[in-house]
């Protein structure tokens, strides 16, 4: 039983050792493989990174654009805002002292009714 124990242990050894030398096989395989298909492989995936760098500079450039017409726009929202609330607060000031000319106006004829 001991034997057969140790033959099973052998084989798993064995099994692992030919697992190992067929992926490293594989590997040089693949590094062997550097023709003129990879070449041209690589070459493919160079011109693909290169379009979506330029995408994304464009996206980019893009995103700056609007967020510049963003802040003008706020700036000018801002202005409009400020505009309008002094022409708000001349209207109050124009309405106070009109309405105090005509509060005066009545004390000015009730003074004349009364004397």
């Amino acid at each position: 039983m001991t034997h057969d124990k140790t033959s099973r242990f052998d084989a798993r050894l064995t099994r692992a050792a030919e697992a190992k030398q067929a992926a490293l096989q594989k590997f040089k395989d693949r590094q062997a493989a550097n023709g003129p298909e990879a070449q041209a492989r690589q070459e493919e995936r160079m011109k693909i990174q290169e379009a979506r760098a330029q995408r994304e500079a464009e996206r980019a450039k893009a995103r700056a654009e609007a967020e510049e017409l963003a802040a003008k726009a706020a700036v000018e929202n801002a202005e409009n805002a400020r505009l309008q609330a002094e022409l708000d607060a001349v209207k109050a000031i124009e309405l106070a002292a009109e309405q105090k000319a005509q509060r005066d106006a009545r004390y000015a004829a009730r003074k004349a009714r009364s004397k």
